[in-house]
């Protein structure tokens, strides 16, 4: 049984349509092994991350006109959010790629801190402290 909340299922189907689309253009990697399946959760964990910080980030929504507070629906997959989803999947997929080559799980691993710490370096975290504090004098 696969439980999600909002659109938490577009894992799986990011998932599927990535390792069978790279299977159905180039089938004889299947036959090498499994880089369909790594290079389907590496594709899918960046989906995952971008598109879970994008949808959940907002929290709530108050109606200006009445003040009720709008709960925005989260989006997850077996009760973990979208996001960490980004996390979880690179390690499997290292995982995977480990125990064919620990070299290659090695680099894999290497690419993806590198990755990250070039990613952070070009689009730095943004400081919402202050419109977090404006938002709550306007409303309260």
């Amino acid at each position: 049984m696969i439980i999600w909340s909002g659109r938490g299922i577009w894992i799986l189907f990011v998932f599927a349509f990535t390792t069978i689309g790279i299977v159905l253009f180039r089938p004889y990697y299947f036959i090498i092994g499994l880089y369909p399946v790594i290079i389907g959760l590496l594709v899918t964990a960046l989906f995952s991350w971008f598109a879970g910080n994008s949808w959940n980030s907002k929290k709530e929504e108050i109606n200006e006109g009445t003040g009720q507070i709008k709960y925005q629906k989260k989006h997850s997959l077996f009760w973990i959010p979208m996001q960490y989803w980004g996390i979880i999947l690179p390690i499997i997929a290292v995982i995977i790629l480990a125990h064919r080559s620990i070299w290659k799980a090695v680099f894999l691993t290497l690419f993806i801190l590198l990755f990250l710490v070039l990613f952070r370096l070009i689009f730095p975290e943004k400081d919402d402290h202050m419109q977090q504090n404006i938002d709550h004098k306007r409303y309260y």
